[in-house]
């Protein structure tokens, strides 16, 4: 999983605590007054509302930068109670969290401070062995009632690896004061591109540059519709030395720079030792054409164990693969690692291929207009293919040729098929000058069928037996193939009476043969 994407998945355990207010606990005026915000009425079902979010981003003349946000919120209902947590994301090598605090504002009583006796430091993805990628908390809770406001603080200094940032000016709730302000050394600027509405302007006063909206309504969920991060407005920021034009390693101004950037990291990695190699010959002893080596070593790099370290992210190297020799030796490795080894084994069969940063989750989250690895959180490869390979995940790039496109982690999608979250994706094949943003193919509607067949009996007594036959293929067969995988021989059968049961409620499940 790549940097700058991380899911704040957080599992904590807290203890309920019963803070107190002490002398000197008073929240600070920029609270006070965004307390004293008046909003438009909502609707009941919504639970709380934004009054005051702000980050202030100070750039020093070396490239560190020290942000301070603030961040304040009035519960409606009982269920916003949900929204009175602080979260202070951090790197432990490239980034420190230099201050933390929090308020509770009841509607009546004295105001309760939560300092650092309430700080939690959690892991910010449970799902990797080991990620730099930590969060300082805050969680109130149990003090929020509705009409009452919570308000937080907090410092942080980091070295960021690239000279840009995203700020989303919203979640679903409504917000009443969104503001990013940029605070730049003499001589910088800024540049940004607006995602999900008209372009926000920034107000610019010497070397200080702010973008902020103003009374943003509620953002509802409903049933199909696209996600958040497509509907709610945000900007993609850069930020350069005036005299220097946008080539340098922090700040890009095309995709062919991020290519030649991301080239640079991936290729070394791939290099094959006499391990990889000959693992690469004994997969591929009896198959006789370039797509069944292909699929031979698809299908073991496919199957080693998924297993994320992210060490060094602030210096890239959470977008740096390891070595193909060292993922081969310990029979794990991350997305990036599983395409970086499938690269080495192809490269010993005289077989080109290319990595390709992708976002993973949604087709449309990246966009062209904003030349940024941020925009990036997965890596699947393309492999150059000639004319007698036709499948529906080939396509042809203007300048590499035909390739194969293949996630290599997924190991419930074979090789010509493409998982549905990837499919139609915009997504950077990395290939040094000749790298592009290219189109992730869209498999036809015939390469993803579930055919069901019941052969029913009805006896003279009105009961009935029914042998039922399925078969799915494609992206409909995946998750059938995930469960069948994962569960046991009594699991599955269970599954599938679960399945029956549901439209037959006496109904008997004899025999499963998957």
């Amino acid at each position: 999983m790549l940097p700058r994407m991380v899911l704040l998945c957080l599992i904590v355990a807290l203890t309920a605590v019963t803070a107190t207010a002490l002398p000197g606990d008073e929240p600070p005026p920029w609270l006070v007054q965004a307390a004293a915000s008046t909003a438009p009425g909502y609707d009941k079902d919504v639970p709380a509302v934004v009054l005051h979010h702000e980050q202030v981003v100070t750039v020093g003349s070396d490239g560190r930068l020290t942000t301070v946000v603030t961040y304040a919120v009035r519960f409606l209902t009982r269920e916003g109670r949900y929204y009175a947590t602080a979260g202070a994301p951090y790197l432990t090598n490239s980034s420190k969290i230099r201050e933390m605090r929090a308020w509770m504002i009841p509607t009546d009583g004295k105001p309760i401070k939560y300092g650092k006796d309430r700080v939690i430091d959690s892991i910010s993805d449970p799902n990797d062995i080991y990620n730099e990628y930590r969060v300082m908390l805050i969680d109130a809770e149990n003090d929020a009632e509705p009409g009452s406001v919570f308000g937080y603080q907090f410092t942080s200094e980091e070295r960021p690896l690239f000279q840009q940032d995203i700020w989303r000016f919203q979640s679903r709730l409504p917000t009443l004061l969104s503001r990013y302000r940029l605070v730049l050394p003499e001589g910088w600027k800024a540049s940004s591109v607006t995602f999900n509405r008209q372009k926000v302007e920034p107000s610019v006063n010497a070397s200080t540059y702010t973008w902020e909206l103003n009374n943003l309504p509620p953002i509802r969920p409903e049933a199909f519709s696209p996600n958040l991060i497509n509907l709610a407005p945000r900007i993609a920021i850069n930020y350069f030395e005036a005299d220097s034009a946008l080539t340098t390693s922090k700040t890009f101004e095309n995709w062919g720079q991020v290519s030649r950037w991301a080239t640079y990291l991936h290729d070394p990695q791939a290099v094959p030792d006499a391990n990889v190699t000959a693992k690469a010959r004994e997969l591929t002893t009896n198959a006789k054409t370039d797509l069944e080596r292909i699929r031979a070593i698809a299908q073991f790099v496919q199957r080693l164990q998924y297993i994320s370290i992210d060490v060094g992210i602030g210096k890239g190297n959470g977008y740096k693969p390891h070595a193909a020799p060292q993922v081969l030796a310990k029979s794990y490795g991350d997305c990036k690692d599983k395409a970086n080894l499938m690269r080495s084994m192809l490269q010993t069969l005289e077989i080109t291929s290319y990595p390709i940063a992708i976002y993973s989750g949604d087709p449309t989250f990246v966009r062209e207009e904003w030349a940024s690895p941020n925009q990036f959180n997965h890596i699947i490869i393309a492999v150059k293919v000639g004319d007698d390979i036709n499948l529906p995940t080939v396509i042809q790039h203007p300048t590499l040729g035909r390739l194969l496109i293949f996630d290599a982690t997924d190991e419930h999608t074979p090789v010509g098929d493409l998982p549905d979250h990837e499919q139609g994706s915009l997504a950077l094949i990395i290939a040094g000058d000749a790298g592009t943003l290219t189109r992730m193919p869209v498999m036809p509607p015939e390469s993803s069928q579930l055919d069901r067949q019941a052969d029913v009996s009805l006896s003279a007594e009105g009961s009935i037996t029914a042998t039922i036959k399925e078969r799915s293929t494609g992206q409909s067969a995946v998750e059938e193939r995930r469960a069948f995988r994962k569960l046991s021989a009594g699991g599955y059968k269970q599954m599938i009476e679960a399945w029956i049961t549901q439209g037959a409620t006496s109904a008997r499940v004899s025999r499963v043969e998957p």
